[in-house]
């Protein structure tokens, strides 16, 4: 490690000379442990349209050296800049480089902030801010990205930096019933094709063994993949509920077979107790 890497950043590292305060790329590729500093400009021109969401991305012509070379181009980071490509350099000391980056661009600005808003700004908000965005590229439940995002609006205005929207920032999975339907629509066309598959002696449920489902399906070219998503679509299922996955004395076979059981398709069965 350089002496640079090792020395913390401080508001002396802050170009105040420019729209806001801002710092330069390589100042903060050095802070974060880039073995070769200019590496961090590929990763900022990969996620420029993402950044311009904090503010301009302002760049300029890099000095020459002395041995001439190439001209490149230069970054300079404001405050939410900064944060996002710490988070996307997933370097070892990266969160602790946010932390420093929060605290120096405080110490720049509480002043400011705190005569304008007269009240005093939760340090950790823009840390706060940015995991939120990190969780929500992740996150697929719509009610969870709903709530995050309203967490994230509030940390925004706190911070006084616009909110991006939601769906541009990941997207929700597909309803569970919209995951389940093609299956049961597939059981379905299976019975249409004379195909018995229900194992159940009762005539208001519908036991199934996923296994046989999947060979029938692959047999008669219906398209339905049993995977992760569909069986955690199935327990969600509530028309037909699911009742449980149980060993179940087959009508087909006369012998005790694994299969997910479904009642009606009002879903007013009870679930099977164990």
């Amino acid at each position: 490690m350089t002496e640079k890497t090792l020395t913390p950043l401080s508001v002396t590292d802050l170009d105040m000379t420019l729209d806001e305060p801002r710092i330069l790329d390589l100042r903060l590729a050095e802070r974060l442990g880039f073995s070769r500093p200019r590496d961090i400009r590929p990763l900022i021109e990969s996620n420029a349209e993402e950044l311009r969401r904090y503010g301009i991305l302002v760049c300029a012509n890099a000095p020459q050296t002395s041995q001439g070379g190439r001209p490149t181009i230069e970054y300079h980071l404001n405050q939410g800049q900064c944060l996002l490509v710490c988070m996307f350099s997933r370097t070892p000391i990266a969160a602790d480089v946010r932390q420093e980056v929060i605290t120096v661009f405080l110490a720049c600005q509480y002043g400011e902030y705190g005569r304008s808003n007269g009240r005093r700004m939760n340090p950790r908000a823009p840390i706060q801010a940015a995991d939120i965005v990190a969780r929500l590229r992740k996150e697929t439940d719509p009610t969870a990205r709903r709530m995050l995002h309203s967490g994230l609006d509030r940390l925004c205005r706190e911070i006084g930096t616009p909110t991006p929207p939601l769906d541009e920032l990941g997207r929700d999975a597909p309803p569970l019933p919209d995951v389940a339907a093609p299956f049961f629509a597939g059981l379905g066309r299976l019975t249409e094709l004379g195909v018995r598959w229900n194992h159940a002696r009762r005539s208001d449920r519908m036991a199934v063994n996923l296994k046989e489902a999947a060979a029938h399906f692959t047999t008669h070219r219906i398209r339905v993949v049993i995977d992760t998503p569909l069986r955690d679509a199935l327990k969600a299922c509530q028309a037909p509920a699911f009742l449980g996955i149980v060993a179940v004395n087959s009508t087909l076979t006369g012998k005790t077979v694994k299969c997910w059981m479904f009642g009606p398709p009002d879903g007013a069965a009870e679930p099977i107790v164990h």
